[in-house]
């Protein structure tokens, strides 16, 4: 079977069958809800914030991203003002399923952020080794410092991050949101290039949720990051017919 013939066959096992992730009125209503009030208050912190949320539960990654970042924009200490709000919730036992959502985002983004800089650190040293400039033991010195600095509290936002999004993954009942608990445990699982474990979590979630696009696109990466570069392509075809199923459905349902 020549290679083009094969590529058509995934192509069409991924475009044949596919349907949309169906919303729950709750995540439906809060996204038409925090979509009004962002464009009218588009400085408004805390409905952006909610926004972002709701974006995430929808699958819409990108989106909820660019949110987030324009949140930093206007306050780059606003992760952690949310967050001691959302562990005064978690602490008084008042914390549902929903408020461990968005900690488990927080912590994502404060985990992504350490070990963002520890990962600049290794590459400053290594150049440094690599070049020999005249600075040399000073940037070494310099940036072994950081990594030491910064590993204890990434590590701590990683596991706060994994515990939270695992509590809304066994939540109960269970519905297709389960799924996004294991999904962003799978991404936060990626950031540590623990691509095993990241694969075994996407097919958790996929069990759970087989038609959302953007779990389909995470777990074409972790099989490409484990080496399964056939099952991966299917993949990206099967996200790509869900994520065009998938707006045609939303476009409908929000009159887009």
């Amino acid at each position: 079977m020549s290679k083009k013939i094969i590529l058509l066959f995934l192509v069409l096992s991924g475009l044949l069958g596919s349907a949309p992730m169906k919303h729950s009125p709750q995540i439906s209503g809060n996204y038409l809800k925090y979509k009004q009030l962002t464009a009218a208050q588009p400085q408004n912190k805390a409905y952006l914030f909610e926004f972002a949320m709701n974006l995430a539960a929808m699958g819409r990654i990108e989106q909820a991203g660019a949110v987030l970042q324009k949140i930093d924009e206007l306050d780059d200490n606003y992760a952690r003002t949310v967050l001691n709000q959302l562990e005064a919730r978690r602490r008084s036992g008042q914390a549902d399923w929903w408020t461990r959502f968005k900690l488990g985002f927080v912590y994502y983004f404060l985990y992504e952020e350490a070990n963002g800089r520890i990962e600049l650190a290794r590459r400053r040293i290594k150049r440094a080794e690599d070049n020999k400039p005249s600075d040399k033991a000073k940037i070494i010195t310099a940036e072994t410092a950081v990594i030491a600095e910064k590993t204890p509290a990434a590590s701590y936002y990683q596991s706060a991050s994994l515990a939270n999004f695992y509590a809304v993954a066994t939540k109960t009942p269970p519905d297709y949101l389960n799924a996004w608990g294991y999904a962003y445990m799978a991404a936060v699982q990626g950031i540590a290039q623990n691509w095993a474990e990241a694969k075994r979590l996407c097919e958790l979630a996929l069990d759970i949720e087989p038609n959302a696009y953007a779990i389909r696109a995470a777990y074409m990466e972790a099989l490409r990051q484990t080496g399964n570069l056939l099952k991966a392509a299917g993949e990206l075809s099967r996200a790509l017919g869900l994520k065009s199923e998938q707006e045609a459905y939303e476009k409908k349902i929000f009159n887009e």
